[in-house]
C-alpha cells in the first residue's frame, strides 16, 4: 500500500497518509491540486498529477489555494477618546447642580431679578 506525504500550507510535510486520507484531506480543502504530494518517499510533485487523489478532474476539483483568514487584532478596543469623557462629566456636573438648585430653592424668581421689594 503506498504511503503519501504533502506540504502544508506553512510550508510543513504531513504524513505518512494512506490514499483514503489523502482523499479526505482533498475533500476536506486541506489538499489542492497545487499541493506538493511525495509518494512513497519519491520526489514532491503537484497533487494534480496524482491520478488517484484528484483524477483527470483536478482543476474542478479545487485548484485555487485554502482559505487564508485576516487576523483580528483588538488595538482600537482599549482607546478611550478624551472629548468624549469630558463631555460625560460635564453632563454628571451640570445634572447635580440641577438637581442641588431645584432642592435647595435656590431658584432665582423674576421679581428678585427686579429688584423690587
Amino acid at each position: 500500500m503506498a504511503q503519501y506525504h504533502f506540504i502544508g500550507g506553512e510550508g510543513k510535510p504531513y504524513g505518512p497518509y494512506t490514499l483514503d486520507q489523502m482523499k479526505e484531506h482533498q475533500v476536506a480543502n486541506r489538499l489542492n491540486a497545487e499541493s506538493q504530494i511525495s509518494v512513497d518517499g519519491g520526489g514532491w510533485k503537484p497533487a494534480s498529477s496524482i491520478l488517484e487523489i484528484f483524477g483527470n478532474n483536478a482543476a474542478a476539483t479545487g485548484s485555487t489555494a485554502p482559505v487564508q483568514y485576516p487576523q483580528v487584532t483588538t488595538t482600537h478596543a482599549n482607546r478611550t477618546n478624551p472629548m468624549a469623557i469630558a463631555g460625560l462629566i460635564c453632563a454628571i456636573l451640570s445634572i447635580i447642580l440641577v438637581i442641588a438648585f431645584i432642592v435647595l430653592g435656590v431658584a432665582v424668581s423674576a421679581s428678585d431679578l427686579s429688584g423690587r421689594p
